[in-house]
């Protein structure tokens, strides 16, 4: 040492340090990866569990909660059904199908005829058919209803060559002919539940056609304004199964 000059030491002093330090970078950088990579190990775990719970969520249908549905009121004729016998004229009832078009009206066919073959005169039909729409006006709670309505009631009745009255007794012979009629039907409602309802109907009629008769009563020619005028004191009545 004591041979050396000093810069030959100052040299060597500078290489010993330099290898410490590469020494201790090299340490640290083990020490390093020894700790790093049980972190990456857990990233990369937590990461593909992340991926799995993700694609499994992605693919299952959302289930959603069910709403609570009030029950439909009796009045809400909205995609209901019903089947019904009424009256039609004195006399005469029918079948009647109705078909709710929303919740307060509802649209409505009349079916109804006989046919008869007398033995001294040729074959009598006579054939009903009314198709008309009505419309809840006033309602009381959800039971009763008042309506009105409008309806095209086509019959097919008797011809009568002589008398009328000798027709409608059949001492004559008739053929079917056509008689027409616009009316205007009020109606008062009444539903125990939604599945039934009662009703009385009156209302006001214009009728006209071809003079003629039926087995109870004589249509004459020419027309007939009719008004509130029916055969009891409770109008036509009516009775309807919904569903």
């Amino acid at each position: 040492m004591c041979g050396m000059s000093v810069t030959e030491i100052a040299v060597k002093g500078s290489s010993a340090q330099k290898f410490y330090d590469h020494t201790l970078s090299h340490t640290d950088s083990k020490h390093m990866m020894t700790h790093a990579k049980p972190l990456l190990f857990k990233l990369t775990v937590r990461l593909i569990l992340i991926l799995i719970t993700t694609s499994v969520w992605a693919q299952e249908p959302l289930i959603k909660p069910q709403k609570k549905t009030k029950p439909q009121r009796a009045l809400d004729l909205s995609k209901k059904t019903g089947l019904s016998i009424l009256s039609i004229s004195e006399g005469v009832s029918g079948l009647g199908i109705n078909i709710g078009l929303n919740s307060n009206s509802f649209m409505e066919f009349i079916l109804s005829g006989d046919w008869r073959q007398p033995s001294s005169r040729s074959a009598e039909t006579q054939l009903y058919l009314s198709l008309g729409a009505h419309l809840q006006m006033i309602q009381a709670g959800d039971q009763a209803a008042f309506t009105l309505g409008g309806r095209l009631h086509i019959t097919y009745n008797e011809l009568c060559d002589t008398d009328p009255a000798l027709c409608a007794d059949r001492s004559t012979i008739s053929t079917p002919i056509p008689q027409y009629a616009l009316e205007v039907p009020l109606r008062i409602y009444w539903f125990p539940n939604q599945y039934v309802s009662l009703h009385s109907e009156l209302g006001a009629s214009f009728s006209w056609g071809q003079q003629g008769a039926s087995e109870g009563s004589t249509g004459l020619e020419g027309y007939t304004v009719t008004i509130f005028s029916q055969s009891t004191l409770v109008g036509r009545l009516g009775l309807t199964l919904w569903f």
